[in-house]
């Protein structure tokens, strides 16, 4: 029993996140390592899918920031314009 223990005390520790819980997970309802590989990339990439979109989103949001701003500042200097006209 003492060279597990020496053994153990060699290795760092390894912090447990959201990944390796489910691994432990599947390990634990008996899917093989290849399907939950799978898993594992599925869920990944439907993450990142979402994280396209979103910054794809906010791109298209200040895109059309820009626009309106555009059109805004073109109006008020029209508007001055008209208004040295009128006098």
């Amino acid at each position: 029993m003492r060279a597990p223990l020496e053994t153990e005390e060699l290795i760092a520790p390894v912090p447990m996140n959201v990944d390796g819980a489910t691994a432990v997970v599947y390990a634990e309802l008996g899917f093989p390592a290849p399907l939950a590989r799978g898993l594992f990339v599925l869920s990944r990439s439907v993450g990142i899918l979402a994280h396209a979109s979103a910054a794809d989103r906010l791109q298209s949001a200040a895109d059309h920031d820009g626009q309106v701003e555009a059109i805004a500042s073109a109006a008020g200097r029209w508007a001055g314009r008209a208004g040295s006209w009128a006098g």
